[in-house]
């Protein structure tokens, strides 16, 4: 029942879901949102909102290596109709909520940033060049 911010719009439109690096970014894999899995976004925030009350306006799209899910929260919105990306805390009730990136494409371009940065450092670290 929410509508995608453009940048999460355009990001499922084109590729559905991602992994760059080691990370995984959920999408839209297909409609059959009772019987999939990660990476479909979709999915894993309906079973959030039923298991754990999530709430209505936050759309998962990412899980951090510290195991916290990443959101775009809808209920917060620019005036390009783009919603902040929040990291949810995972066991405060009722949720704690932390913004990250104003929106998923700044947050998705850090995160690819961030990965391309530390491949350059592995391969210096290597003795390549």
């Amino acid at each position: 029942g929410l509508k995608f911010p453009p940048s999460f719009r355009r990001f499922v439109l084109r590729y559905g879901a991602g992994f760059f690096g080691g990370e995984e970014f959920y999408g839209l894999i297909n409609d059959d949102f009772e019987n999939a899995c990660v990476p479909d976004g979709i999915w894993h925030t309906l079973r959030q909102r039923r298991e754990f009350g999530l709430p209505k306006s936050m759309i998962l799209f990412y899980t951090t290596y510290e195991y916290f899910d990443c959101a775009i929260d809808t209920s917060r919105s620019s005036e390009h109709g783009e919603h902040p990306v929040v990291e949810l805390i995972p066991g405060d009730i009722p949720m704690t909520t932390r913004i990250v990136a104003p929106d998923f494409g700044f947050y998705l371009l850090e995160q690819v940033q961030y990965v391309i940065s530390n491949a350059r450092m592995e391969t210096k670290d290597a003795g390549g060049s």
